[in-house]
């Protein structure tokens, strides 16, 4: 019963409505929340120091390290490409499905910040112009992992024989050069003779 009286008697003494901290709890804080202005102002300096150090880590080390899946990507679509030049592999269900693959790995890169690869792409996904379904189509939807339809094998073939009549002008060299400047201008240290 001592408790209720306690009770009782704290109201009494500081009123019913009163918001002040109890005796008790004052005791709690001896310090004072700001204990030196020069704590603060140190801490103020490394925060700073902190932020101006960040903003040249990250424009040195961020787009190197961002665009080297999308420059892998390339390489491996030119690669593509180029085996497509040397040899017909409108047939080779093992060729279609890698690139399939390798279309899909740029399909989902972030091409956004790149107008040049938007660009790629869409010339890839309407060609043949005159066609119901374009190359696009047919590599979007996998073709060559569980189907191979004669259409995607006949644009393919296409592709081929045009690279051997006039090798220059070709639709797989205009590609091949076109993924040539992309790659150069993502990185221009990339020697596109290696690969």
């Amino acid at each position: 019963m001592t408790h209720f009286k306690k009770s009782v008697n704290e109201k009494q003494k500081y009123g019913e409505g009163w918001l002040g901290v109890s005796p008790i709890e004052s005791k709690k804080r001896d310090t004072p929340l700001v204990t030196h202005s020069k704590t603060l102002l140190y801490a103020a300096f490394m925060m700073l120091i902190k932020k101006f150090s960040s903003l040249f880590s990250n424009r040195s080390v961020d787009p190197l390290l961002s665009e080297q899946p999308i420059i892998e990507g390339l390489l491996s679509f030119r690669k593509m490409l180029q085996i497509l030049s040397n040899e017909d592999q409108s047939h080779n269900p093992e060729f279609t499905q890698q690139l399939s693959e390798v279309w899909h790995h740029l399909l989902n890169s972030d091409s956004s910040a790149l107008p040049e690869l938007t660009l790629f792409i869409k010339r890839i996904q309407t060609y043949p112009p005159s066609s119901d379904h374009a190359l696009g189509f047919y590599l979007t939807a996998y073709a060559g992992r569980e189907w191979l339809p004669f259409p995607f094998m006949e644009i393919l073939h296409q592709l081929y024989k045009e690279h051997q009549v006039d090798d220059h002008e070709s639709t797989l060299n205009n590609w091949i050069l076109h993924l040539n400047r992309i790659i150069s201008t993502l990185n221009p240290l990339v020697d596109l003779n290696s690969f």
